[in-house]
């Protein structure tokens, strides 16, 4: 892994750990729910909107934090 690559991932996930009290709060519900095709598809679309939150804040705020960056890569 390069150093750019290991900055990406450390700020990938540091912003995970910065809106984890606002995403994680519905893992903390569905916990409660029975096991079933219903729990599934939330668990689901609950991690991939924690990941698309993440990813855009990445995005948004990558190009300030990490200007030397190359952010129109995929």
């Amino acid at each position: 892994m390069t150093s750019t690559e290991l900055r990406r991932t450390v700020w990938h996930e540091w912003l995970h750990a910065a809106t984890w009290d606002y995403t994680d709060g519905l893992e903390d519900v569905l916990k409660y729910m029975k096991d079933g095709p219903l729990k599934n598809e939330l668990m689901e679309r609950f991690y991939n909107i924690r990941e698309n939150v993440t990813y855009t804040l990445e995005r948004t705020l990558g190009p300030y934090v990490f200007p030397s960056f190359n952010w129109d890569e995929k």
